[in-house]
């Protein structure tokens, strides 16, 4: 009973100080839920304002100063980030005040139909023959579509719910924090230290994946170019679970349509034996 007192006591003190019972509960390591019972059976808990105007009143913001600042930024995302607010009620309180701008998909929905301006008119002949020739020159890599290699990289089953779970795994296990930067939360992403086309088995593996932002993924875990991968970040223990050689690895900056790089970094014994074997005749 007195350890119990005393855990109340100093639970109090902590919420007058920090004001959140989720701060309270990570603070002392204590039940979000004993927390919350405490402070409510002591009649300390503060009554929150779910209004938009207690929200941004609580956080300092005025509805003026949240309005300007999305019209000079165009986007509620980076206000958000730029008050110190929720991404969502940001949202929600620039929809109300009715200045939050239609996204993409409604503005073309809004030109279709009757409402293309180009709606009921036609390319003459000349222009037709223009755009036919055009086109047939947009094939392979002038196509504006055109994904290199492929055909070889990782299968496009990203979205299912396998590599769902996988990179909720991933993300919960580094704490939702960037191996790079070590900014928590953000925009993440389950970055693979092997990429598919270097190793097709270790696609699913989650060994193999570490946490990265969306800046770090592409500047630092891929060096600037989607084709390539940073090697200083893979330990030698995946390199050995996969039977794969550092040296070999340092070799291939970038991918290379032209060679099976699967076929060519398979490190078994067997290979090794054949290229001796094969080394030894050349020389004799």
């Amino acid at each position: 009973m007195k350890d119990e007192k005393l855990r109340d006591i100093k639970i109090q003190k902590r919420y007058l100080e920090l004001g959140s019972c989720r701060k309270v509960s990570k603070d002392l390591s204590i039940k979000l839920h004993i927390v919350r019972r405490v402070v409510k059976e002591s009649g300390i808990m503060k009554q929150v304002d779910s209004s938009d105007k207690g929200y941004l009143k609580e956080r300092g913001v005025t509805f003026s100063q949240l309005k300007n600042t999305y019209l000079e930024l165009e986007c509620f995302r980076k206000t958000a980030k730029t008050l110190n607010l929720g991404i969502n009620r940001t949202r929600s309180i620039l929809k109300n005040l009715g200045v939050l701008k239609k996204s993409g998909h409604a503005l073309m929905r809004q030109k279709s139909g009757e409402n293309n301006p180009f709606y009921g008119k036609k390319h003459n002949p000349e222009t037709r023959k223009k755009l036919s020739e055009s086109a047939k020159k947009r094939t392979g890599e002038r196509n504006p579509n055109y994904k290199h290699g492929k055909n070889i990289r990782r299968p496009r089953d990203y979205k299912v719910h396998i590599m769902t779970k996988l990179r909720n795994y991933v993300f919960n296990r580094d704490g939702h924090t960037c191996k790079y930067c070590n900014e928590k939360g953000g925009n993440l992403h389950a970055h693979h230290l092997l990429p598919f086309w270097v190793e097709p088995k270790a696609f699913e593996d989650t060994a193999n994946m570490v946490t990265v932002c969306t800046e770090c993924h592409f500047t630092k875990a891929h060096k600037g170019n989607w084709h390539s991968f940073d090697m200083s970040i893979i330990t030698d223990e995946l390199l050995e679970k996969y039977s794969l050689d550092r040296e070999r690895l340092n070799d291939l900056d970038v991918y290379n349509k032209n060679i099976d790089v699967c076929d060519s970094l398979d490190f078994s014994n067997n290979n090794k034996t054949e290229d001796l074997r094969l080394n030894t005749q050349m020389k004799s």
